[in-house]
């Protein structure tokens, strides 16, 4: 099966399509004065804490608040956002407090980006989770010995207390060097968005996530295609 990305760009817009066996599997359009902001990470203030919705609005700098839900809250314990009924918004967030979250979804019919606390930055092999203490392997890769062959050096590349990684699919056929080397990356960006963080005062962007043209050829581009 022939697979092929094919790249189309003007002074507008930038547009995207995955080819296979010459048939548009996927396709997508950045318009440069609208770029997606899905990534972003913000330091963002609280301006209302919502307990009968078990959220709270959030000011990262847009037009509108940001919601942030509870079951989107993950605090700096090292765990991923949870589900228990234990976790009160009330008892997490206070009002005029700063902390750091990632816009999950844009804006939409009036109301506000979504944004959760759960960030995480994507690399091409890896994708770490610094406020998560979880290793996991793409579900995509499915073969049990090599799950945990690629779980077992994901964990060797990861320093105690260094957040969590879950490997990408991309990664099947890589060395343990790579992923080292992928790793130190990630983690230096996540070490300049606090030090960003630290000296920015809230709203702001502390973060912005790659254009599309270059998240295509992070996310899906392989030796299994025949062009880009």
């Amino acid at each position: 099966m022939e697979r092929e990305i094919l790249v189309s760009a003007d002074a507008r817009e930038t547009r995207v399509a995955l080819l296979e066996s010459g048939t548009v599997m996927e396709a997508a359009v950045e318009r440069h004065a609208d770029r997606s902001r899905v990534g972003n990470v913000y330091k963002a203030r609280v301006n209302r804490v919502l307990p009968g919705m078990q959220s709270a609005f959030v000011d990262v700098g847009l037009e509108r608040d940001a919601f942030l839900h509870v079951t989107d809250f993950a605090p700096a314990t090292g765990h991923l956002p949870s589900h228990g009924p234990a976790q009160r918004i009330e008892r997490l967030l206070k009002v005029g407090e700063t902390l750091l979250v990632q816009l999950a979804k844009e804006a939409i019919a009036g109301k506000g980006a979504r944004v959760t606390t759960g960030l995480t930055l994507p690399g091409r092999y890896l994708v770490l989770a610094p406020i998560s203490s979880h290793v996991g392997v793409s579900r995509k890769i499915e073969g049990r010995d090599q799950r945990s062959k690629l779980r077992k050096m994901a964990k060797e590349v990861l320093p105690r207390d260094s957040g969590g990684i879950i490997v990408r699919t991309v990664s099947e056929e890589v060395t343990q060097k790579t992923l080292q080397a992928e790793f130190e990356r990630l983690h230096e960006m996540w070490q300049k968005i606090q030090r960003r963080s630290e000296s920015s005062k809230a709203p702001a962007a502390v973060h912005r996530e790659a254009k599309l043209v270059c998240g295509v050829i992070r996310d899906l581009f392989s030796d299994r295609f025949e062009a880009l």
